[in-house]
């Protein structure tokens, strides 16, 4: 009898195969957009990597070693051209933040159309910054990740004002980003906005967000309907200053974000109340409520960390695999970091 034989069956060794190819990519792509050199030292080091995993395994082959040895060749080959890849992609995507047509009007002042990404946070002494997407400079249309300071009263986050999804129009003295997030240009919006319609979808979320709220505020008083909005969906913009300033020296303004917290208890309040239809229609409607959710909260960077979060523990609950878990976590690594790079910093 073999000391296998003897393992106990939920003994399975942890697969963690994928884990230097997502810690890898992570770094090489922060070093993409943070330090302009650090594309070129990543991306060489990640080249010798798979040269010299690429000359262990061929010497591997020639001298009939084992397979253990081949395959941890192997691993190093696909781990440093997956870095290399990663840090190659990075770097497009950094050098054209630099050479972005918006830079040429660094210091002046223009209109411009955007369309925004977040709801607004208020900064005080009335005050707002949101994030948006760029849709054109002047008459041109052009693209780019903006981040926008404006005067809330003439920013108003209501149905007639400020929204998620809805395309706006204003004069913004133009500067230039002071984080480097592949964001492209700092906008300091004057004057009253021309609004566009947002989309079928965007609406929804709003009203839902609108009537949630306006339930808040019928039945607490000013301060906790203020809070409670915060809480729940991490919407601050009605969040006093003074209480903002006060989360901050307690650091405890992780509470007023969307984490896995919320999406715990969403997904868990989800599939105690559906467990009667049985548990795979719950995981499955607690991933349509996971869905709607992030829609509803918006898909920020701290939603979408915790959104993947969740979607790995319910296709874990679904697919009954625990070995999978830390695979499946490093290839939703792999494919956030794809699909938005700015994630790594």
């Amino acid at each position: 009898m073999h000391d296998s034989d003897l393992a106990e069956p939920g003994a399975a060794r942890v697969d963690a195969r994928l884990v230097p190819a997502a810690l890898t990519c992570w770094v090489v792509t922060a070093a993409g957009i943070w330090w302009p050199i650090g594309r070129v030292i990543a991306q060489a080091c990640l080249l010798l990597v798979a040269a010299a995993g690429a000359l262990v395994w061929r010497a591997a082959r020639r001298r009939g070693e084992t397979g253990r040895h081949r395959a941890v060749s192997a691993g190093l080959v696909a781990v440093g051209v997956t870095g290399a890849g990663f840090g190659f992609a990075a770097a497009l995507r950094a050098e054209a933040v630099d050479r972005h047509p918006i830079t040429a009007a660094f210091g002046t002042a223009a209109p411009v159309t955007v369309t925004p990404t977040e709801s607004p946070v208020s900064l005080g002494r009335g005050r707002l910054m949101f994030r948006a997407t760029l849709q054109r400079l002047r008459d041109a249309q052009i693209s780019g990740r903006v981040v926008v300071f404006a005067r809330a009263p003439d920013f108003a986050s209501d149905g007639d004002g400020l929204m998620v999804g809805r395309p706006m129009r204003f004069t913004a003295r133009i500067s230039r980003p002071t984080r480097r997030d592949l964001t492209v240009a700092v906008l300091n919006a004057s004057g009253r906005p021309t609004l566009g319609t947002a989309g079928a979808v965007h609406r929804a979320a709003h009203t839902v967000r609108d009537r949630f709220e306006t339930a808040v505020r019928g039945a607490l008083p000013v301060e906790q309907a203020a809070m409670l909005p915060a809480l729940v969906l991490g919407d601050t913009s009605a969040v006093p200053a003074e209480t903002d300033r006060d989360f901050r020296a307690a650091g405890m303004t992780h509470l007023m974000a969307v984490s896995g917290a919320n999406v715990t208890i969403v997904c868990a309040a989800v599939l105690f109340t559906a467990r009667l239809i049985g548990p795979r229609a719950a995981v499955v409607l607690a991933a349509l409520t996971l869905i709607a959710f992030v829609i509803v909260v918006e898909p920020t960077a701290s939603v979408l960390r915790a959104a993947v979060m969740g979607a790995i523990g319910l296709a874990g609950l679904l697919s009954s695999r625990r070995r999978q878990a830390i695979p499946a976590l490093c290839a939703a690594v792999l494919v956030l970091l794809a699909l938005a790079p700015q994630l790594a910093v």
